[in-house]
């Protein structure tokens, strides 16, 4: 078994050497006197490392960031996005191996940057277009049993609980961020309180607007309410909310999973 103090020289030089990869020739120095060859040959290998951890970084951001690329290169440049995504990409490790999971909190490090100050609806872009990220990979669910759903007697639909499909986010924001996701959003941008969803159904990702009664509906059904509790929630946000209606939307949309009866067990 290795010395301790030989677990901890191993351990120092693989933090040098990872710290040389992400910092570039400027941050090699501490390691350049344990690694074979000439100075000048490793320095030019690290760069190489450098090089491609950085740029699949920023590859990997601007695949799940579209929104913010094209909106970002119509306002200051196709160059602009990628800045912000260099900068984000040496101060952030992945928690993964998977370049799809990478970028997670892009949106809370864009809030301070000098980009958000002069475009504020910028990290709520962001959060959204994140939220279409990880509903694509989320796990899938059988198709919703409306034969079962049918056969509840009526006087218990009250009672109803339903688990919404994993794929299924939602949004509130000040700003219209349907229209800056689809790209069809003015050049000039005013705050415009928008209620969303992401839904997944079939294969395909979509975010839709809402209204605030319909948000306030299924915001109560994410949290285990009962039906009848969930519209009690929405007619509070609207007393014209037509629950027939919304059940027909979030069925065509795919958000069900399953459901259970009050004080029943699943």
């Amino acid at each position: 078994m290795p010395a301790s103090s030989e677990i901890a020289g191993l351990l120092a030089v693989q933090r040098a050497f990872a710290a040389a990869v992400l910092g570039g020739p400027a941050a090699a120095a501490p390691l350049l006197d344990q690694l074979r060859g000439p100075p000048e040959q490793s320095l030019r290998r690290l760069a190489a490392y450098h090089r491609n951890v950085v740029g699949n970084r920023i590859a990997a951001l601007r695949a799940t960031y579209p929104g913010l690329v094209a909106r970002l290169a119509t306002s200051d440049g196709e160059a602009a996005f990628d800045e912000l995504a260099c900068r984000f990409a040496l101060s952030h490790d992945g928690r993964c191996g998977d370049l799809n999971d990478y970028g997670e909190g892009f949106a809370d490090w864009l809030q301070s940057t000098p980009a958000a100050a002069a475009n504020p609806w910028l990290p709520e872009l962001a959060r959204l277009e994140w939220e279409v990220q990880t509903a694509w990979s989320a796990a899938d669910c059988a198709p919703f049993d409306f034969a079962a759903l049918a056969a509840v007697p009526a006087e218990r639909h009250g009672e109803l609980r339903f688990r919404l499909a994993p794929a299924f986010r939602m949004r509130g924001s000040p700003w219209p961020l349907a229209e800056l996701w689809s790209g069809v959003a003015p050049a000039s941008l005013a705050p415009q309180q928008q209620w969303l969803w992401v839904v997944r159904p079939a294969d395909l990702v979509n975010v839709v607007t809402v209204s605030a009664a319909e948000f306030a509906f299924i915001a109560a059904l994410t949290t285990q309410a009962t039906l009848a509790e969930a519209i009690e929630k929405a007619l509070l946000t609207d007393e014209r909310f037509d629950v027939g209606n919304t059940l027909v939307r979030v069925a065509g949309l795919g958000l069900l999973a399953t459901f259970t009866i009050s004080g029943e067990s699943a």
